[in-house]
């Protein structure tokens, strides 16, 4: 009888010890860290010679005096599980609407993700592939127009979340958009492109209060 109470108590303690292998879906998003831009850090500016980056007062400040480039400014670490969050102000286009907005999975010039505003309201997901532009939304206009996104020159607080299991987009508190799409690691950062045509003044976009965290898991 004793030998049984004893065989008992030691099941119970192995029980008790035993800690069942954790769901998927559990985790929590950790702050990696936080930037206001006063000063300056380690991003890295891609665009030629159209491209000027600079930190001003109210923020980190993305430049270009050419029509039609593509900038981007990247931070030098790869991630993945990203959630990445910034309040983005940019400058109203004269002739035509200019795009700018977060992205990651950044593994080169043709390959990573964009969540990107127009300057007249609209917003839209999009993939960087060898082969060009993809819109993740699958409808034929690439800017969708949101009661969520203030035009410019109003600011808009964007975040992103880049995983292996899918896509998400918030503008000012509310999520606008999801897609089955799985992000691949690579850096993140700001990006913009200058509109067509506009005039000899530099069309900016000023960023503050970003913010990157990561998933863990237990």
């Amino acid at each position: 009888m004793r030998r049984v109470g004893w065989l008992l108590g030691l099941v119970l303690v192995l029980a008790a010890c035993h800690r069942p292998a954790p769901e998927v879906g559990e985790g929590a998003w950790t702050v990696q860290w936080w930037t206001d831009f006063r000063e300056p850090g380690p991003w890295q500016v891609n665009g030629g010679p159209g491209a000027i980056a600079s930190y001003t007062p109210d923020g980190y400040r993305l430049a270009g005096v050419l029509p039609q480039t593509e900038i981007w400014s990247l931070h030098p670490t790869a991630y993945d599980q990203v959630r990445l969050a910034a309040q983005l102000q940019a400058t109203p286009a004269p002739q035509a609407a200019g795009r700018y907005g977060l992205l990651c999975g950044f593994q080169g010039p043709q390959q990573y993700l964009v969540f990107a505003l127009s300057t007249d309201g609209g917003y839209a997901i999009l993939a960087r592939t060898p082969q060009g532009w993809q819109n993740l939304r699958g409808t034929w206009q690439a800017f969708e127009p949101h009661a969520a996104v203030h035009p410019a020159p109003q600011s808009n607080r964007l975040m992103v979340e880049c995983r292996d299991t899918g896509l998400r987009f918030w503008v000012n508190g509310q999520e606008v958009a999801r897609v089955a799409y799985p992000a691949t690691k690579g850096q993140v950062g700001l990006w913009m492109t200058t509109p067509a045509a506009f005039s000899t003044a530099a069309w900016s976009v000023t960023a503050r209060d970003l913010t990157l965290w990561t998933w863990q898991r237990p």
